[in-house]
């Protein structure tokens, strides 16, 4: 009898195990068939959108190239609108892939392309999107520009902003997304070339879009639609070095209501006070021992660097002298900010001389201005030496209230956000609301309060009667060592350069020559003088000047019989958080002064696990020329260095960074400790 084979497959199965293989095949072939199919389906829609964003290009650039005056806002809202539905395909076609590509860096020169692409898709995503809200709330805004309309222009376009309150909350969330995107990017070195380009032009527009799609937000409130304001203008003249930016040189009041200036008078600075019938306090100290003043007025409120607290006292003692309500808001402009305004709103032309201003030519103006004329007595001469202030101010209202659509309103924004970036504008408002937004901007001009890291602001103060800024030149140098419990030991360097023209008979400094207003001077001729400058420099709370250089202003050169001075820096107690280092001192023309300060500074590292991390904050004086920084951080001995920003030059153990600044500056160095 056969005997079976247990091992043997039954001949009924092989037939079941094949067809089971063949529909499995089958199944895998259907699926691998249904991927491509998917994936062809994607590439197709993703290649579509690709190409319909290219195909829009040269429509933007015709569009764009005659500027917002011509540009048609039906065929604008059409590009805006067909750039966002491609870029809404494109990031739902693709969103698939981008759990995937921040992995694959490896692969040759698409790889960081591909770790970026998410950020980079965010950015389309929300610019798209920031963009659709904008131009929706915005477009009556363009078709009124456009059209010569009756009426105050000013008004109409600041009821249209106001109606688009909802769109620009939406875009102002949109543009947040849009930053935060940017900032996750971090630095695009390594991206291909295009993309690069297409950074460089966006990098300098996100600050200017987000700040002032915030501002839009508020612009309704500012001007009076929900009722009527008032704001002082401080008018500041930089040519003589004060805290907030200047001597105050005039007075503005503005008036608004319903969308529309209804006022705006403009008044010499000397003209506010009423000190013959009322009683006024003691000026801070400085004032009255390197000046002589005895009476705290108006032209000389801007003490404090602090523009809160600047502007505080000038709104009191305005209102104090002109019996008038104090107003709701105050506004410190200089003569480069009105530089900037006309860049924006372009040229204004004088009513009564036909007198045409421009950018180019109106500080020279100004200065021009002052001159006394062969028909002027003396006397005439000193009550209407600043006359000029009135007219200008009626010439810029009449532009801005009825010639709106001769004005580039991307130009006119981008000049009014660099006078407010570099303290050639600051804003005060008694609003909370208002006041938290211009803080967030960092418009507002005040003296932030560091925490946990170092910080660096050197204010000058002219107390020499004459406009000698326009010729001083001030070099910084800045040098730091850092020791391993986070404290630091500092020394900073400042190199006053007086260059105003010699005169070989004048060889002696004697403030009061400048002061003989019965001789008419002209402006030039208070420009080319000595410097008298009482110097503060702010630090962070706790730190301790350890020694400092030695200056002697000798009394019989001052004004001021009170006293000369002959000392070293003096430490003064001005505001709570801070430390403030203070001197005088004289600069006479065509000569170099340095002065110097050496200090222990507290706790100004931070740890974040085994970073270790420094933090300068340098800020400049409001309304300051630009000048000249280097700051050098010498790491604790065997630190490694991981990293800066910006970019400084490493040698051995140290840093070193140079500026030419005119607004803020934050550098941070990175590092470890040794055995850390």
């Amino acid at each position: 009898m056969a005997q079976s084979n247990p091992q043997a497959e039954p001949l009924t199965t092989r037939p079941a195990a094949q067809s089971g293989r063949k529909i499995a095949l089958l199944l895998l072939t259907g699926a691998a068939v249904l991927l491509l199919l998917w994936l062809g389906v994607k590439a197709y829609r993703i290649g579509t959108a690709v190409q319909s964003l290219l195909a829009r290009q040269p429509q933007a650039e015709v569009l764009l190239d005659g500027g917002l005056s011509s540009l048609d806002p039906d065929e604008a809202e059409e590009l805006v609108t067909g750039l966002r539905q491609d870029i809404v395909t494109l990031k739902r076609e693709t969103n698939f892939l981008m759990p995937l590509t921040p992995y694959l860096g490896w692969i040759p020169k698409a790889g960081p392309l591909l770790v970026a692409a998410p950020h980079l898709m965010e950015m389309a995503d929300a610019g798209t999107e920031t963009a659709v809200h904008a131009f929706t709330g915005l477009k009556p805004a363009l078709a009124l520009l456009q059209t010569e309309t009756e009426g105050s222009q000013m008004s109409a376009l600041v009821q249209i902003i106001d109606e688009a309150e909802t769109d620009l909350l939406l875009a102002n969330a949109a543009m947040t997304r849009l930053v935060a995107a940017r900032q996750a990017l971090g630095d695009p070195a390594a991206l291909p070339w295009r993309v690069r380009q297409l950074l460089e032009q966006v990098d300098p527009l996100l600050p200017l879009g987000q700040d002032g799609l915030q501002t839009a937000v508020a612009l309704p409130s500012l001007m009076g639609m929900d009722g009527p304001r008032t704001y002082l203008i401080i008018i500041q003249n930089e040519d003589e070095a004060r805290p907030t930016g200047g001597f105050i040189t005039g007075a503005g009041l503005l008036h608004v209501a319903d969308g529309r200036i209804v006022n705006l008078d403009f008044q010499d600075g000397n003209a506010i006070d009423n000190w013959v019938e009322k009683p006024y306090d003691f000026p801070p100290q400085p004032l009255y021992d390197f000046m002589g003043l005895e009476l705290f007025l108006y032209r000389d409120a801007n003490f404090w660097p602090d523009f809160p607290t600047s502007a505080e006292t000038a709104t009191r003692l305005y209102s104090y002298g002109q019996d008038v309500p104090e107003p709701d808001g105050t506004i410190a402009i200089d003569q480069q900010f009105v530089k900037l305004l006309l860049q924006g709103i372009g040229p204004v032309t004088i009513p009564d001389t036909g007198q045409r201003l421009t950018a180019q030519n109106v500080i020279g103006h100004f200065q021009e201005a002052w001159a006394k004329t062969d028909e002027q007595t003396v006397g005439d001469w000193h009550e209407e030496r600043k006359s000029f202030l009135g007219t200008f101010g009626q010439a810029i209202q009449a532009k801005i209230e009825s010639g709106l659509g001769e004005i580039d309103p991307l130009t006119l924004v981008r000049s009014l956000h660099t006078a407010a970036e570099t303290g050639h504008m600051q804003i005060y408002m008694r609003d909370p609301a208002l006041m938290a937004l211009f803080d967030e901007l960092n418009w507002d001009g005040r003296l932030e309060n560091p925490t946990g890291q170092d910080f660096l602001s050197v204010i000058d103060s002219n107390m020499g009667y004459n406009k000698v800024n326009m010729h001083v030149a001030r070099a910084l140098d800045y040098r730091v060592n850092l020791h391993p419990d986070g404290r630091a030991d500092a020394a900073l360097t400042i190199h006053y350069t007086n260059n105003a023209p010699f005169e070989p008979e004048e060889t002696d400094c004697f403030q009061d020559t400048v002061l003989d207003y019965s001789q008419a001077p002209s402006y030039q001729e208070l420009a080319d003088e000595c410097y008298w400058n009482y110097l503060r420099v702010y630090v962070p709370g706790g730190t301790i000047l350890t020694d400092s250089s030695h200056h002697e202003v000798p009394q019989e050169t001052m004004i001021s019989a009170h006293q000369g001075w002959n000392n070293p820096a003096q430490t003064l107690n001005e505001f709570a958080g801070w430390s403030t280092f203070a001197n005088f001192i004289l600069v006479p023309q065509k000569e170099t002064v340095t002065v110097s300060f050496d200090y222990t500074l507290p706790v100004v590292v931070n740890a974040d696990g085994r970073t270790q991390t420094y933090q300068l904050t340098i800020r400049p004086q409001a309304g300051a020329r630009p000048q000249s920084v280097q700051v050098t951080v010498n790491l604790p001995p065997g630190a490694h260095l991981l990293s800066t920003i910006p970019e400084g030059v490493a040698t051995a153990n140290a840093i070193t960074f140079t500026l030419e600044n005119d607004d803020v500056n934050t550098l941070a160095v990175n590092y470890t400790l040794p055995n850390n």
